[in-house]
């Protein structure tokens, strides 16, 4: 959602234990890169919105153009459904309704 700054990503514990190994270089309780935090207590990265964003910008933006030329031959489409694991990204969902917002065309997903 909008609110959201930051997106959270649990790691496997066998991720965490790689990364401890790793020369204790991420080891620290939060060492951050660009746009990345690492935190040991329950493993997880924490990744900036804007950095989620740049990385989906590419695969969301092709969907889009892909569904507008589907649109633009089979006309009449008054519905989209988002199925898979790529359509629960806020990103996706956000970029498919503005796109399709003119259309009068309806985007869902389960």
């Amino acid at each position: 959602p909008e609110t959201l700054t930051k997106a959270t990503i649990r790691l496997p514990q066998e991720v965490h234990y790689a990364i401890s190994e790793c020369g204790g270089r991420l080891a620290a309780e939060k060492q951050s890169m660009v746009g990345v935090t690492y935190r040991r207590k329950r493993p997880k990265l924490l990744i900036d919105r804007c950095l989620i964003e740049q990385c989906y910008k590419e695969p969301v933006e092709m969907i889009v153009e892909h569904i507008k030329k589907i649109h633009e031959r089979c006309g009449n489409i008054n519905a989209v459904l988002l199925v898979g694991g790529f359509s629960a990204s806020h990103v996706l969902m956000k970029r498919m309704e503005e796109a399709l917002h003119s259309d009068s065309c309806c985007v869902i997903r389960p």
